[in-house]
C-alpha cells in the first residue's frame, strides 16, 4: 500500500512526461468478478490513476510471476518495480521499495527511482 501510494503520487505529477505505470494484481481468488470488485475498491481507496491489471493468478500461487511474467526471473519480493525503457527493454528489477516508516531509506529510495526515471526519460 505504501508503494501504491508512491507511485499514484509519483504518477499523477510527471504522468505528463510520457511515463506510465501499470500494476499486477495477484489476489486471493480467481474469481474474475470478486478480484475485479477488490481491485476497484483498492483502486478507489488509494486514488490510483495507472492501470491495475487481474493476472487471474492468485497471490499464494508460488508460480505466480513464472506464470505471468516468464521472461523475468522468478519474483520473490513484494512489492516489486520492473522499470523499463522507451523500447521495453527491463532496464532495473527493483525489490527493495522503503516506506515513509523508514525516514531517511525512504527519502534515498524516491531520490534513486527519481534519478532512474529521469535518466531513462532522457535516453
Amino acid at each position: 500500500m505504501d508503494e501504491t501510494a508512491f507511485l499514484s503520487e509519483y504518477y499523477n505529477k510527471n504522468k505528463q512526461k510520457g511515463i506510465e505505470v501499470i500494476a499486477l494484481a495477484y489476489e486471493y481468488s480467481t474469481d474474475w468478478d470478486r478480484s475485479t470488485k477488490s481491485l476497484k475498491k483498492f483502486q478507489q481507496r488509494y486514488n490510483v490513476a495507472y492501470e491495475i491489471l487481474n493476472t487471474e493468478v492468485t497471490v499464494s500461487d508460488s508460480l505466480r510471476t513464472e506464470k505471468t511474467l516468464p521472461e523475468v526471473t522468478p519474483i520473490k519480493f513484494f512489492p516489486s518495480s520492473i522499470i523499463l525503457d522507451k523500447k521495453g527493454k527491463i532496464r532495473k528489477l527493483d525489490t527493495g521499495f522503503n516506506g515513509p516508516a523508514t525516514g531517511e531509506h525512504h527519502l534515498a529510495y524516491k531520490k534513486e527511482f527519481e534519478e532512474t526515471i529521469e535518466k531513462l526519460l532522457r535516453e
